[in-house]
């Protein structure tokens, strides 16, 4: 009997630790390390499982955030303080997601980040882009140097697919 229980205590701290670490790799593949937020790939899971799911979203807007000068700010104030700007920025973009219902927010990479709010028309969309301009334009960086905070935004349309709308988004960031 008391080799039973060692054994069974055996594998169940051992399953404890599988669990442990399968969560932990769950975590480093799908959340962003600096801010917090889920990452570009677990976004984008999430928006193609939403985009092949009409009757849970048939419409919305995609916002991308981009921060400018992100790597003059790294290279002059340090990774350090470049990673606290981008928690600062994430927390202000979360604040902001808080009133939106069901909206996601992700950190895509670098100085961009994503927010997809679900039946959202174009008049709202800019709205909110707006809010998030100002929201982040006031964040006080040292030196004086200014944020510079750039949106794009896409509509979503039932039946397109993930690329055609991040591309749509990416292309009004950079128009």
């Amino acid at each position: 009997a008391h080799a039973l229980n060692t054994m069974s205590l055996t594998v169940e701290r051992m399953l404890g630790e599988q669990t442990s670490l399968a969560e932990r790799l769950h975590v480093k593949a799908y959340v962003d390390g600096v801010t917090g937020l889920a990452n570009g790939r677990d976004f984008r899971e999430r928006l193609d499982h939403l985009l092949d799911a009409p009757e849970e979203f048939s419409n919305g807007a995609l916002l991308f955030v981009h921060l400018d000068p992100l790597q003059e700010f790294n290279d002059t104030h340090g990774h350090s303080a470049g990673n606290s700007l981008l928690q600062r920025v994430a927390q202000r973009l979360a604040e902001i997601c808080q009133i939106c219902a069901a909206s996601m927010l992700a950190r895509m990479n670098g100085a961009e980040f994503a927010i997809l709010v679900p039946d959202m028309e174009a008049n709202e969309a800019k709205e909110l882009g707006s809010r998030v301009v100002t929201a982040l334009e006031g964040i006080s960086l040292p030196g004086e140097m200014p944020l510079g905070v750039y949106v794009g935004i896409a509509l979503c349309r039932p039946n397109e697919g993930v690329s055609a709308l991040l591309t749509k988004a990416d292309s009004a960031l950079h128009a």
